[in-house]
């Protein structure tokens, strides 16, 4: 998939560092590896941070640098009989390496373009990183768990409390039709970006 250039235009990119979150696994993030792309070709520096094996990531480009947040502690626990054991000790195991690797891709950054859902991450980002934040919503995380929980569920409600907070402290959103970004906007009181996918015949 590639995205449609023109919105970024507006935006001076020469020399500017720019972090890209995908909260989401590598070979699986094909909007936001587009986003990248595009912005290292305006002429931003471009750091990937995204879960997986660097030699998942689709692209390569000189002003793109990646930062892959592998499965951490998988092996360590994974002969226990305890599901979730496992699950949570590598959980807190990828969350160690993502805030290590945020430390360095935010340095002296210029700008945070962050894939939501999830939405646990891109708060700390906007408390902790203390800059400019763009959230490309690709869904809500709320609804989603409610499918599961319920919607008066207290992680639902945590949730939906949590998105609003970091939907009014972003500087931008992007949304990926018009009929979320009309909702979004409507539902946080932001004014929300169309940015549609589009099929492509040229690869990156």
């Amino acid at each position: 998939m590639q995205l449609r250039p023109a919105k970024f235009d507006v935006i001076p990119l020469e020399c500017k560092r720019v972090v890209v979150l995908a909260q989401s696994p590598l070979d699986q993030s094909p909007r936001m590896v587009a986003q990248a792309w595009m912005l290292a070709e305006a002429g931003a520096e471009v750091h990937f941070v995204a879960f997986g094996n660097a030699k998942d990531f689709p692209v390569s480009h000189p002003r793109i640098h990646l930062h892959a947040v592998a499965g951490a502690c998988r092996d360590t626990v994974a002969g226990t009989g305890w599901p979730l054991l496992r699950a949570v000790t590598r959980t807190l195991g990828m969350i160690r390496q993502l805030r290590r690797m945020l430390r360095a891709a935010c340095e002296d950054a210029d700008l945070l373009l962050a894939q939501l859902p999830p939405v646990l991450t891109g708060l700390w980002l906007t408390t902790r990183q203390g800059i400019p934040l763009v959230i490309d919503w690709h869904n809500l995380s709320a609804p989603m768990a409610a499918l599961k929980l319920g919607p008066g569920h207290l992680a639902v409600r945590l949730l939906e409390r949590m998105e609003t907070v970091i939907a009014r402290r972003a500087q931008g959103h992007f949304a990926v039709t018009k009929a979320f970004a009309e909702y979004l906007s409507i539902r946080f009181g932001r004014p929300v970006q169309v940015l549609p996918d589009r099929p492509s015949l040229n690869r990156y």
